[in-house]
């Protein structure tokens, strides 16, 4: 490892003789997402700051992905707001990352609704996966009165959740 770069970039170092980049980071980050070391990838975002690069959404998609896990949500939600602050336009993608984490949280059916709210401040307009995921939140929260307002909100927005093909059932054997 380089003893120049910060310890988290250390363990992924550029070239000899060029400066990290916002890809050089981001291929860390993803190798930390793949390593299960969340912890890294947020140091390394934060690293990123520091060296005035600035994060885009696919270095806070890499982020929210290695959150999901570990089910790190307090740090997904925390994640989601720097973004924002940042003018960060953030995709379904990571929006479904959080709303991954959220599961099994305290009050995390208050939480998912929250989310959704800053959802449709930032722009986004949530997907199938969103709603879905939103809809297991509520119904694992017991508010089923809302999970049904969800999916009448889905059909409303021209989402259609399918279910999944069931598996054919071979033909009957002719009888001998």
């Amino acid at each position: 490892p380089n003893p120049r770069l910060p310890r988290p970039l250390a363990t992924c170092p550029p070239p000899p003789g060029t400066e990290p980049t916002i890809a050089s980071f981001l291929s860390c980050i993803k190798a930390c997402t793949v390593g299960a070391k969340w912890n890294i990838a947020l140091r390394l975002l934060a690293q990123m700051e520091e060296r005035g690069l600035t994060a885009d959404k696919e270095c806070y998609r890499a982020c929210l992905s290695s959150l999901e896990p570990p089910r790190q949500w307090q740090h997904a939600l925390r994640l989601l707001d720097a973004s924002a602050a940042a003018g960060v336009t953030l995709d379904a993608h990571c929006i479904d990352s959080a709303l991954h984490c959220l599961r099994g949280a305290p009050r995390s059916w208050q939480q998912a609704l929250t989310l959704l709210d800053k959802m449709a401040r930032w722009g986004g307009s949530p997907g199938v996966t969103t709603c879905v995921r939103l809809v297991t939140i509520l119904g694992d929260g017991g508010q089923w009165q809302r999970a049904v307002e969800l999916l009448e909100t889905m059909s409303e927005m021209d989402l259609e959740v399918r279910a999944a093909p069931r598996a054919q059932r071979p033909p009957p054997r002719p009888a001998l």
